[in-house]
């Protein structure tokens, strides 16, 4: 994808679609969805990144990764993407 593209998916504030990937799995596009969030408030910080990706690196239960992050919340009127 080339610069302007993304430039121009950005102010269209369009996210891109998952790629058909193996290495890509739900957990780590879960992940990468939290970090796009609209609201900066709503985006986990870099610390909880970096041990949500070393805990799917060691294989610790999805379950379990979710409690480290900021909650899914749905918000009416709240746009979190």
């Amino acid at each position: 994808m080339n610069e302007q593209l993304i430039r121009a998916y950005k102010v269209a504030e369009i996210l891109p679609e998952r790629p058909e990937c193996a290495l890509l799995t739900n957990d780590i596009w879960d992940l990468i969805q939290l970090c796009w969030r609209k609201i900066p408030e709503f985006r986990p910080e870099v610390s909880q990144v970096s041990r949500w990706l070393q805990e799917i690196h060691e294989g610790v239960p999805p379950q379990q990764l979710a409690t480290t992050l900021p909650p899914l919340i749905e918000e009416p009127g709240i746009e979190l993407y």
